[in-house]
């Protein structure tokens, strides 16, 4: 696929498990085309870059606090590729 900027080719919607609304501070793309989105309800979300489903979930947990409250903005998303070698026994 070519992707052309300013064009839309798929719109994932991020906020969906909330009512407030969300921005999408970051987005990561992984080469095997998962998108990975930071955002300010402090979820980072894993899509299938393919067809836009949802397939993990991570939330911020701050112990204590409201947790509606306590969570703060995904400013920064990093990405290390690790390649496993696996030896012959």
């Amino acid at each position: 696929m070519c992707l052309c900027a300013g064009s839309e080719h798929l719109r994932i919607t991020a906020g969906a498990a909330t009512t407030r609304p969300i921005c999408v501070w970051r987005l990561a793309v992984l080469p095997n085309g998962t998108i990975v989105s930071g955002d300010s309800d402090g979820a980072v979300q894993f899509w299938d870059g393919r067809f836009g489903s949802l397939l993990h979930r991570f939330i911020q947990v701050t112990l204590g606090f409201s947790a509606q409250r306590a969570r703060g903005s995904v400013l920064s998303l990093s990405c290390v590729l690790v390649a496993c070698q696996c030896a012959d026994a």
